[in-house]
């Protein structure tokens, strides 16, 4: 099954958010972190399109769901989570699945927190929930130093300092446009850093969800997170292949351990009524 989607648009908060979807069934809507890029799914959504209808898209102020320049602002992740809701509405669905990775995984905790009644089932994948971290103030200050850099030499220079904290893959920034880089440095990447969602409130709205981490990412500290994020929520602790971006250098083992993973969380609620 080849990757055929269809496109549309929904407007929300002020912003043209561009999503394509695939295949049918229950809604699983894939959040992307930073660079906002849709795409960056599309090798895996042929597989997951076998058993439900896949969407991603484009977040606020990234790519083809551009702001102009006058209404760009810091990213807001309430607001994010509720450009997912506005998505799951425009395609006819009352709740759907989702996924997502680093900082779209802290969106996807957010809809779990504030949101939960638009979603049926939630993975986050290797969200950089920092704050709860026992060297919180060390991974702070190191963001403020990649933040520094980027205002200094630009963001060719940001991801290659930022790319120092990745595990078990190279990355260096150098395919990402310098736009989309700017947008990311200038009105994210802090934000990412510091935002944690109410996970005290995930546990209490007894919701189904579970955390992820990639088997290569090693003592990288959004893996370390994760093992927190199951602490406090109290929920499960999966272990995918790869590391942090499995999902597009290895999509067939990655896609296929996501499938899994949702498949046991609809059993798990079925059976618990």
């Amino acid at each position: 099954m080849a990757l055929d989607a269809k496109f549309d648009t929904v407007d929300n908060e002020g912003c043209t958010l561009h999503y394509w979807y695939q295949g049918s069934g229950p809604l699983l809507i894939l959040v992307a972190g930073g660079g906002g890029n849709g795409e960056i799914w599309n090798g895996i959504v042929p597989l997951l399109a076998r058993h439900y209808t896949v969407a991603s898209f484009d977040r606020r102020g990234n790519l083809r769901s551009r702001l102009p320049k006058e209404k760009c602002q810091p990213l807001n992740i309430p607001q994010q989570a509720r450009d997912v809701v506005a998505i799951i509405r425009a395609m006819g669905f009352k709740k759907a699945h989702i996924h997502g990775n680093s900082g779209g995984g802290l969106i996807a905790l957010q809809l779990a927190s504030t949101y939960s009644d638009f979603v049926e089932h939630v993975i986050a994948h290797e969200s950089p929930t920092t704050a709860i971290l026992p060297d919180a103030p060390q991974k702070l200050d190191f963001n403020a130093s990649v933040y520094d850099t980027w205002r200094q030499y630009g963001s060719d220079a940001a991801w290659k300092a930022f790319s120092t904290e990745m595990v078990g893959f190279s990355f260096d920034g150098r395919d990402i446009p310098h736009e989309t880089g700017d947008y990311f440095f200038q009105y994210e990447y802090l934000i990412f850093g510091l935002y944690t969602p109410d996970l005290d409130r995930i546990k209490r709205n007894n919701g189904s969800i579970a955390v992820a981490k990639g088997e290569g990412s090693g003592e990288a500290f959004y893996a370390r997170t994760v093992d927190r994020q199951a602490e406090i929520i109290g929920c499960d602790k999966l272990i995918f292949p790869g590391a942090h971006l499995a999902f597009a250098t290895n999509p067939q083992e990655y896609g296929t351990a996501l499938l899994k993973a949702f498949k046991e969380l609809e059993t798990k609620s079925a059976r618990n009524g």
